[in-house]
């Protein structure tokens, strides 16, 4: 017999062999509780859902469980479906996820019998929403630590190396925006740092050197103006020091030196014109300080030895007066830093003032020196 003909009677003898079992079945079925059970099998067989229609179920049922997912996705990109997977091998997994618990990680024992975190670790919010993420090392972060918003906005990044702060730290608001971004090398602040106001406006932003101030510094006003430039060494303001109004006129300019205030200062009125200028050394007024009027004329002299008041006078603030007297003055043309006042173009440079006299020093009968001085030399000045 060749071998078509005997795969086609083996056929044909499983489908005889199949039908004589089903009628038995029938058969038994019809004379079990007088053929009750044999009508209850055709009921069922006849309202069964066909294969097309259990599938159409199972699309639908599978596209609103997308749909769920979809919209969870939106309110938390980090929204995490079940718990957590796997725990490294020697670890074991603790704790339930939403909604049965709010906490899940990885444990394992030490060689003194304690439980420690070792593996991934999973918190949530109360609303279901996933609060941290995080990855530990025998009880010790390593690796990205991440932190969200009960409405599921990102809150914070930190990177950790066995426990210590190392790469990238960022902060956000609520509303999506930045908060603050920086760099930790084993545990302390190291390079670049900016901050920024709610809506992403720039606070300020600087550099660290091993957690310690260093180089440039800036500040900003709320419209993004400068606030403020400083340089820094060591921790120390050292160098340039500089404040700004909000319309982006300077109101003072000046040093420091180890963290105090040296060399030529100047402060400015918001007109532009100068307000006072002088010089400091480790930190205290020296030498001759000029107080200005906003309209440029001369207010004040005050003279310091290291930071003791030895003279003061009050000048004549009419313009008049300040114009003249400034054609006697030491300063020069322009400020004592050397250039003059930023002042606007429609207005005139700061009027530069004389010295006191010379012939009032100390310890002598400034009244009777004062009354012989000719007119010429009090010209600008008035007794106090």
């Amino acid at each position: 017999m060749s071998s078509f003909h005997k795969d086609s009677w083996s056929a044909c003898a499983h489908r005889s062999a199949f039908m004589l079992s089903l009628s038995l079945a029938l058969f038994s079925l019809g004379c079990k509780d007088g053929g009750a059970e044999f009508r209850r099998v055709l009921r069922s067989a006849a309202h069964a859902p066909t294969g097309d229609a259990t599938q159409e179920k199972a699309k639908r049922k599978s596209k609103g469980k997308a749909g769920t997912d979809a919209s969870g996705a939106q309110e938390n990109s980090k929204q995490v479906k079940g718990g957590i997977e796997s725990c490294p091998k020697s670890a074991r997994l603790v704790g339930a996820p939403y909604p049965k618990g709010l906490a899940q990680w990885c444990a394992a024992t030490s060689k003194d019998g304690k439980e420690l975190r070792h593996g991934e670790y999973r918190r949530w919010h109360k609303n279901g929403n996933l609060r941290q993420v995080a990855s530990y090392k025998f009880g010790k972060f390593d690796g990205a630590v991440e932190s969200f918003y009960p409405g599921g906005a990102r809150k914070e990044l930190v990177t950790y190396a066995e426990g210590v702060r190392h790469g990238p730290w960022q902060q956000w608001n609520k509303d999506g925006s930045q908060k603050v971004s920086g760099f930790f090398q084993e545990g302390r602040k190291h390079g670049a740092f900016v901050w920024f106001s709610r809506g992403g406006r720039l606070k300020e932003r600087g550099f660290f050197e091993q957690d310690v101030k260093s180089g440039e510094w800036i500040t900003y006003h709320r419209n993004g103006q400068v606030r403020a430039v400083s340089a820094w060494q060591g921790g120390k303001k050292h160098g340039r020091d500089e404040e700004y109004s909000k319309d982006g006129m300077i109101l003072s300019r000046g040093h420091f030196e180890d963290n105090l205030p040296s060399g030529p200062w100047i402060e400015y009125f918001k007109n532009g014109r100068a307000k006072q200028q002088g010089v400091y050394v480790a930190g205290q007024k020296h030498g001759n300080w000029v107080d200005y009027t906003p309209e440029g004329g001369v207010r004040k002299l005050v003279v310091y030895d290291r930071g003791a008041v030895v003279r003061s006078e009050r000048g004549q603030s009419s313009a008049k007066r300040s114009r003249k007297s400034r054609k006697g003055g030491s300063f020069g043309k322009g400020d004592i830093l050397g250039a003059p006042p930023p002042v606007p173009t429609r207005q005139a440079a700061t009027p530069t003032i004389p010295m006191v006299p010379e012939d009032l020093e100390e310890g002598e009968d400034e009244e009777a020196e004062w009354n012989e001085l000719p007119s010429s030399r009090k010209a600008g000045w008035e007794k106090l």
